[in-house]
């Protein structure tokens, strides 16, 4: 029969050698989603300064002072938001993925 301090001594050897890793996948995980995070709003903010600087240059070529200007301010808005919701959904989706092969796993 097995020795129960010898039992006990190997389940916290396997507990001990998962901290390293766990702590290490948790920083990863904060880092890859900060990254992503200030990716996002730089997209965002290049959008919208493209958009006016677009709408801005009809303005400047037509002579429609702040008309083109705001349209293209909204299309850019709205550009940058549309990105932000795709990643969003791919984020879940592989989040999701990842929660069923991590069920699957136990």
């Amino acid at each position: 029969m097995a020795d129960p301090d010898d039992l006990k001594r190997r389940i916290e050897a396997a507990h001990d050698a998962q901290k390293p890793k766990q702590l290490a996948d948790t920083t990863t995980e904060t880092a890859s989603s900060a990254a992503a995070a200030l990716g996002h709003s730089v997209g965002l903010v290049v959008a919208l300064v493209l958009g006016a600087g677009i709408g801005h240059f009809i303005d400047t070529a037509l002579g429609t002072a702040p008309l083109a200007l705001l349209i293209f301010l909204v299309f850019g808005a709205i550009a940058g938001f549309l990105n932000i919701i795709r990643a969003g959904q791919q984020m879940a989706a592989k989040a999701a993925a990842k929660q069923g092969s991590d069920q699957a796993d136990t």
